[in-house]
């Protein structure tokens, strides 16, 4: 969370935000300085309007407060949602990290001390790395077999199932790898449907 003082209110036009909107806004602000200039010099130097043909009221300071209400409500419950979020997102992390240890406590032996160590520092280093990463401070690369190689078992899992079926146990691994696992099924289960409709004879 960015952390600051609503009090000081000058050191917020400083910040790297409010800098931000700035930039973003001076277009306009230059655009409407220099478009009120010259209306003004040509009301009042051209035209030689006099201040007393201009009525004054106060009709449009309210309906300009009634729109900046609305504004700001709407700001407001924006703000909050986007908080809500973020909480619920923080929640679904240290539900995810805590089952992430759960299993990790199962699959690591008791003295492998030296894993349980590591994994207990990566575990939280995992909420700092976020953290730099929402804020651009970091970049995230896939970890898939960084932390468990899980290559060999899932090879071995598609060749018993090949071999089951009668498959090429190397071929359906190559095609197996980087698919989900459902594709892989129904692709050789269609051509097995394929082949005994070919073979069988047809049905009177």
């Amino acid at each position: 969370m960015i952390s600051y003082n609503p009090k000081v209110w000058f050191a917020l036009i400083f910040h790297s935000y409010s800098r931000h909107v700035m930039r973003t806004l001076m277009p306009a602000l230059v655009f409407m300085a220099f478009f009120t200039g010259l209306c003004c010099y040509v009301l009042l130097e051209i035209l030689k309007f006099h201040e007393s043909d201009f009525k004054t009221t106060i009709a449009m300071h309210s309906l300009l407060g009634i729109v900046l209400g609305l504004f700001l409500v709407f700001r407001t419950n924006s703000a909050y949602d986007r908080w809500w979020e973020g909480r619920r997102l923080w929640g679904s992390l240290v539900n995810n990290t805590r089952n992430l240890s759960f299993k990790l406590n199962a699959f690591l032996n008791k003295s492998d001390t030296d894993s349980r160590r590591w994994f207990s520092a990566m575990i939280v280093n995992l909420v700092y790395v976020v953290n730099d990463h929402l804020r651009g401070g970091a970049l995230l690369f896939d970890l898939d077999g960084v932390l468990i190689d899980s290559t060999p078992a899932v090879s071995r899992v598609w060749s018993r199932w090949a071999e089951e079926r009668g498959f090429d146990a190397e071929e359906v691994v190559a095609h197996a790898h980087g698919r989900p696992s459902i594709a892989t099924v129904r692709k050789y289960a269609s051509e097995a449907k394929q082949e005994r409709g070919a073979v069988e004879p047809p049905k009177n």
